[in-house]
């Protein structure tokens, strides 16, 4: 004992060394500090730690935190040594069960500070995870004991069940999951009453040959209550005292307590059967807190626990019926009506921007009243019907929510309607409840109150976003969201219910339309006019036949609403720039009615010609203008007008091609007035030859046909390009092109802009010749069509070729050296890329330029234009090029590989890091994926394995280069900056615009190595086997993949991480099949033992502590996969630094008795945390920050978690984006854009 006073005051004089301050000297810290590290490891650590975490010794918070750090690291690290026996380990579960009953202070007296409560809860947890139930079988009376004993330490045992829950629901803990069986098992019985387990399981559970309750020393008297209807009583006796006293005397300590039994009952309800849930009464429970006034923070529990219950999940649809049915008992739905209303009547509930406590109820009342119903009455796993209630709940509950004034609450219950009328039993059974012209009425006002809330941010985007919404554009996209599931709503109900709805939605909508509301200046009249928009398109998205698995409507009656709304809106006008994109986006929708009525056809072409040569009115005064710090034509609602209008005809041409080609002459005509004008754009005409090589393409027209008029098209373009190549044979001819020459000699001589208009017609015909070509490969890609290029290719490849080696070499920085030097700003980053890189959300759009002499008449100017076309030029072409190289003829012409090699990679040196993504998204990737099979073997290894060691090498020594300088963008958080527009491209400076372009380029060539490895289509799962069983180049993908798990780049080392833990199994698996033996081979070493090695020296680096988990699980993963094939793992463990034989022995020893894959990857993942030294001071720290950010669908979470961080539907859908893509980047080009990869298919029955 004596020994043990002396080392305890030891340890307390080294805290108060550490906590002096400058009262001490560095080494007398360093010392001290070495000190209460050398005391974690002793023996008896436990001892001393109890006897300073205890409150009978008065000392100070600090130190009785590191008495429980003590007891911690003892529990967590050296509980399986071999120098504790079972006596020891007894001895240190009743030190820490003493600690939670008896060592934590009076309340009354002096408050427990919360983080000693959750460290107190914390061990007593660890220690049960590891003995409970066989070898602490009074755990569970000892639990009931401090439950009744005083506040604090009832708080405490509802903290250890509710982290017993979350270890083996959420977080998935390694020595949770070693045990999970006989964990859950244990939790479920005690969470039941008696009753409730007979019910729950009326012949019992069998467990190793007993009872399951007896088999786990669990309490099985009759009279036993279970932890639900224990903690149920105690929120109703609490809620019953609460109605009754005034709220400033109510004990501050009970708010506490019903918070904590809520968070107990949240984290469970997944772990209890339905028996169990039956019993607690939840439905009332929730209602009596509900009800409860003066007590927000009380009802905010209360909905964060309905939205838990609401999203209960049942494998079988009969459990989801009888869970369901008490909430649809009539007097509880009455109770619900009427709390509903409350909130809605109360203060402010029709602002949006109200914070209050009863606003954020009664957006949690909404979302979980839809979610309920999705969930478990329109299940697909439905076939029973409509459950008794139903009805009450769909008029009295649901639909005055459809009709609140504030959008949130309307907007969470739209994926209800959705899913409802989706389904074949329920969605009859709403069209009857509610009559279609009321529902259509309803959701067109949600429509209309999403585009409100659009409109207002667009007006303002300077506006703050709502309460509970993280940025203004998390607000965007959950309004576009919402909105465009209201559309679907209303599609369901026009094929559901079309007599009634089609006539009231076209006489609807033709009252706006023919108000034409755009000469109308009022914002709110602009909103109905371009919701009216919105509302045909849905309309004409309605196809006119349907499977038997939908009710089948009269085609008649569709055709004639379509055939008029068309007629409507193509009648549409005059109108503003923005309000047209709308109207063409409709009309893009209206192929069908296009195609049946000539008349509106050649209407659509008028309208969609005439508007595009009014946009190149030069004469108009929103005429595109040339930006002189950019040399290029910088996007105006004029020319993005003439853009949509050929996207427009684009898109139709895919739907109605047969339509075009009847009149292919008139189009063809109208076509070619549009590109034989100057003024427009080289990337609107190639959406023009888009338009009618898509109606060659895509008709059903004999292929002789097709080819015949793709020709017609094509040829003056490869007669042109081939007139070309003489420009692209020397860097002198090259110069001369592009003008260069020319204007070098205007610095000293005079420049005459209309002598250089010669240079810039020429430059024009030769990015249009790209762009057509590039058309034509995208629509003839992986089609028999392709054959078409057999004629083409010797002509266009080469020349290709050449000019891309010429780019190349104009990057060099020798290559400019015999011109002024201003020309050195051909080969850096212009002001327009800069801001691309830096803030591509918020760039500015700009088109290239067309050959139209230039306001800005100087060399300087000129050289800017240049530099624009240069890089739009590197994008086609490399797109070009990567496509061609998919195409099997282009391997067949001589000497392919050498060349290709050499243009791509001639000059590789000079290529910077901004080229870089480019090359390898659209000239790498397609060439190693898409390169057809018989030429794997004399193309890939030369290709590739050159390659691979220049990036390698490359990437190494840029990294290290950066990390020796010191890195700017330290965190994740600085990082996405750049996708956020949170900054702007003037507050960059170089350096950290140079560290952005690296992370760039290895994030592009990060996504290159894992899409190869990771199989992601058929359609390359022959290239990818291919690589893999070539030796050299699977040891290079792996080597590869080892360096992006530790560079110093979050999401890079993150995307290696998911990579290699979706397809470890697959490549151990292939052991299995002797034909995949040479598989297996190939990967064994770089896997199993290269990678390996690599992940430790990867969890060694403090960058990579937030990935620590996700690291510690894969290495678990290649170790359990790969151990049984060969000892290379072994080996891989004997080379880490302070791993001994014996504990090497000791762990395969564990590994063996692990019975399950599971349990193996526990073994591996508990061994691993142990020796990973970062784990042991941060794993605490680490499991508060996941339990504060964990969400209500978590059931971790302390805090309530906001309803619009994800879409409360089925599966929980991604969010939209806000803005459209272009071909530029990224503009707004109209408030009400959708965006088209948004599908609602996945949450629906």
């Amino acid at each position: 004992m004596g020994h043990t006073l002396i080392a305890l005051h030891q340890i307390i004089q080294a805290l108060e060394t550490i906590h002096a301050g400058a009262q001490v000297t560095p080494e007398q810290r360093k010392h001290a500090e070495t000190y209460c590290e050398e005391a974690r490891e002793r023996p008896d650590a436990a001892v001393y730690g109890h006897h300073l975490a205890h409150q009978a010794q008065n000392f100070p918070d600090t130190v009785r935190h590191f008495g429980l750090s003590l007891i911690e690291h003892t529990v967590r690290y050296r509980w399986d040594e071999a120098e504790y026996t079972d006596a020891h380990r007894d001895e240190i579960q009743q030190l820490v069960i003493e600690l939670a009953m008896h060592g934590l202070r009076d309340p009354t007296l002096l408050p427990e500070p919360m983080f000693i409560k959750e460290k107190v809860s914390q061990l007593v947890t660890e220690v049960a995870e590891r003995r409970w139930p066989k070898q602490w079988p009074d755990f569970h009376s000892q639990l009931s004991a401090m439950y009744h004993a005083s506040p604090v330490t009832q708080e405490i045992s509802l903290i250890v069940l509710r982290d017993l829950a979350d270890d083996l629901c959420v977080y998935e803990g390694p020595i949770a999951m070693l045990r999970k069986a006989s964990l859950s098992n244990a939790l479920m019985c005690v969470l039941l009453s008696a009753e409730g387990f007979q019910n729950a399981y009326p012949k019992g559970i069998q467990y190793y040959g007993q009872p399951l309750p007896l088999a786990l020393g669990l309490p099985v008297d009759h009279g036993y209550r279970g932890w639900l209807v224990t903690w149920a009583t105690t929120l109703r006796e609490h809620c019953h005292s609460l109605r009754t006293i005034d709220p400033s005397a109510a004990a501050p300590s009970t708010a506490v307590l019903l918070t904590r039994h809520f968070e107990a009952l949240r984290a469970n309800i997944d772990m209890a059967p339905l028996a169990g849930l039956r019993e607690m009464q939840w439905p009332t429970l929730i209602l009596d807190y509900l009800e409860l006034a003066n007590y927000p923070q009380l009802r905010t529990q209360a909905t964060e626990l309905w939205l838990v219950f609401s999203r209960r999940h049942f494998a079988d649809y009969l459990d989801r019926h009888a869970f369901v049915q008490p909430w649809l008992h009539p007097e509880v739905l009455s109770r619900w009506a009427q709390v509903c209303q409350r909130y809605q009547a109360a203060g402010s509930a029709s602002n949006i921007d109200d914070d209050s406590p009863d606003a954020r109820a009664l957006y949690r009342l909404a979302q979980g009243t839809a979610e309920i119903g999705i969930h478990h009455i329109c299940h697909k796993s439905n076939q029973t019907g409509v459950p008794d209630g139903f009805a009450f709940y769909v008029r009295q509950v649901l639909f005055p929510m459809s009709q609140s004034c504030n959008a949130l609450v309307v907007a969470q219950v739209l994926p209800f309607w959705v899913a409802a009328y989706k389904h074949e039993l329920i969605g009859p059974a709403v069209a009857q409840l509610v009559p279609a012209p009321t529902m259509l009425g309803a959701l067109l006002d949600a429509v209309l109150q999403c585009s409100r809330v659009l409109q207002a941010y667009h007006a303002d985007p300077n506006r703050d976003p709502l309460p509970e919404f993280e940025s203004v554009a998390a607000v965007r996209n959950y309004f576009i969201t919402s909105r465009l599931r209201a559309l679907e709503a209303m599609q369901s109900v026009a094929r559901l219910a079309s007599e009634t709805a089609l006539p009231w939605l076209y006489s609807q909508m033709s009252q706006v339309l023919t108000t034409n509301a755009a000469q109308n200046q009022d914002s709110l009249a602009l909103v109905h006019l371009e919701t009216a928009l919105l509302v045909c398109e849905t309309v004409a998205s309605i196809p006119t036949a349907f499977s038997t698995d939908q009710q089948p409507i009269a085609s008649p009656a569709l055709v004639t609403v379509q055939a008029q709304l068309c007629k409507l809106v193509l009648q549409l006008g005059p109108l503003d720039p923005t309000t047209i994109m709308r109207q063409l986006h409709t009309l893009g929708s209206f192929g069908p009615a296009l195609a049946r009525s000539e008349a509106q056809l050649f209407a659509f072409l008028d309208k969609v010609f005439g508007l595009m040569l009014q946009a190149t009115n030069p004469h108009s005064t929103d005429h595109a203008t040339l930006s002189a710090s950019t040399g290029s034509h910088r996007e105006t609602p004029w020319s993005q007008v003439q853009r949509r209008c050929a996207t427009t005809l684009a898109r139709l041409a895919q739907v109605i091609p047969d339509t075009f080609l009847q009149c292919y002459a008139q189009v063809h005509d109208a076509a070619n007035r549009v590109v034989q004008s100057e003024q427009v754009p080289t990337t609107t005409k190639a959406y023009i030859y888009d338009f009618l090589l898509t109606v060659c393409f895509d008709s059903t027209a004999p292929t002789p046909d097709k080819l015949r008029v793709a020709s017609s098209i094509v040829d003056p373009f490869v007669k042109q390009w081939q007139e070309f190549l003489p420009a692209v044979a020397t860097m002198d001819a090259f110069h001369d092109f592009v003008g260069i020459t020319y204007l070098d000699r205007a610095f000293t001589a005079p420049y005459h802009d209309s002598e250089y208009q010669v240079v810039r017609v020429r430059r024009a015909q030769l990015l249009l010749c790209l762009h057509v070509f590039l058309v034509m490969a995208r629509r003839t890609k992986e089609s028999a069509l392709a054959t078409i290029w057999a004629s083409y290719l010797p002509a266009v490849f080469p020349m290709l070729l050449a000019f891309i080696r010429q780019l190349h070499a104009l990057w060099a920085p020798d290559s400019l050296v015999s011109v002024d030097a201003r020309f050195q700003t051909l080969v850096q980053i212009s002001d327009y890329e800069r801001q691309i890189i830096v803030n591509p959300h918020h760039a500015p759009t700009f088109l290239a330029p067309s050959t139209q002499p230039t306001s800005v008449a100087s060399p300087i100017a000129n050289i800017r234009i240049l530099r624009h076309w240069l890089a739009t030029c590197r994008d086609v072409a490399y797109q070009l090029l990567g496509l061609l190289t998919a195409v099997g003829h282009t391997h067949e012409l001589p000497q392919m590989a050498t060349q290709f090699i050499q243009a791509v990679f001639g000059d590789v040196a000079a290529v910077a890091n901004h080229h870089w993504k480019p090359l390898i998204q659209w000239v790498v990737l397609p060439a190693t994926l898409y390169c057809p099979p018989r030429y794997y073997t004399t193309f890939l290894p030369t290709f590739l394995v050159p390659l691979f060691q220049h990036m390698h090498h490359k990437l190494e020594n840029e990294w290290a280069a950066l990390v020796q300088r010191g890195m700017c963008l330290t965190t994740p958080e600085e990082q996405e900056q750049f996708n956020t527009g949170a900054i702007d491209s003037e507050d960059v400076s170089d350096e950290i615009l140079a560290e952005k372009l690296l992370r760039d380029a290895t994030k592009a060539w990060a996504e290159y190595v894992t899409r190869i490895l990771s199989q992601q289509s058929v359609s390359t799962a022959s290239a990818t086997t291919y690589l893999l069983s070539h030796g050299e180049i699977a040891s290079i993908l792996i080597s590869e993949l080892s360096f992006l798990l530790r560079v110093k780049d979050s999401a890079c080392s993150r995307l290696a991480i998911q990579t290699a833990t979706r397809m470890v199994p697959s490549w151990a698996a292939v052991g299995a099949h002797e034909a995949s033996a040479p598989l297996l081979s190939q990967l064994q070493e770089p896997v199993a033992h290269d990678l390996l090695l690599a992940l430790f020296s990867t969890m060694g680096d403090a960058y990579h502590a937030d990935n620590l988990d996700a690291l510690v699980g894969l290495v678990a993963l290649i170790y359990t996969a790969f151990r049984p094939h060969t000892t290379l793992p072994q080996q891989a463990l004997a080379k880490l630094p302070k791993v001994t034989p014996e504990a090497i022995y000791d762990f395969e020893q564990r590994l063996v008795a692990a019975k399950s894959q599971k349990a193996k990857k526990a073994v591996c993942k508990v061994w691993t945390q142990g020796i990973v030294g970062v784990a042991k001071s941060q794993w605490f720290q680490r499991r508060v920050a996941q339990s504060s950010a964990t969400t209500t669908a978590c059931h971790g979470s302390t805090g309530p978690a906001s309803p619009f961080t994800q879409h409360s539907v089925a599966g929980g859908g991604p969010m939209v984006t806000a803005a459209s893509s272009t071909e530029h980047g990224t503009h707004a080009v109209s408030l009400f854009d959708d965006d088209p990869d948004f599908s609602l298919g996945d949450i629906m029955p």
